[in-house]
């Protein structure tokens, strides 16, 4: 069964971290589509589905998210991101997709597709 949701790991998208604060370091890859995206608290975006894989990105803020999954059987996951993480996700063509932001704060979100380049193994 194809992955819902898959957390890229660090050891596909290395993350580098000092006392400045952390890199996610995609490469140098061909974006077609972005979006940079503010989640107030109580707020929802998505409940739907691209025909390309998405690569979601958990830049910043201090609010929580969850972020859930679900494919035409019905199968469901669900991912919780807390304050402090700086997390990305694939989600896989056809998976229907909704992030909420359950916290008190705002939290941000950069969103792209890469139709040609960007493969993830």
């Amino acid at each position: 069964m194809t992955k819902l949701l898959e957390e890229i790991s660090g050891e596909i998208v290395p993350i580098y971290s000092d006392e400045r604060g952390q890199v996610r370091d995609f490469g140098c890859v061909s974006i077609e589509g972005l979006h940079v995206v503010e989640m107030r608290p109580g707020s929802a975006r998505g409940n739907h589905v691209h025909d390309k894989d998405e690569i979601m990105c958990v830049i910043g803020g201090s609010g929580i998210c969850k972020i859930n999954v679900e494919d035409e059987t019905a199968h469901k996951k669900e991912s919780i991101v807390v304050e402090g993480d700086m997390k990305a996700y694939r989600i896989r063509a056809g998976i229907r997709h909704i992030v909420r932001n359950i916290g008190n704060k705002t939290f941000y979100l950069v969103c792209f597709y890469n139709y040609e380049t960007f493969r993830l193994r």
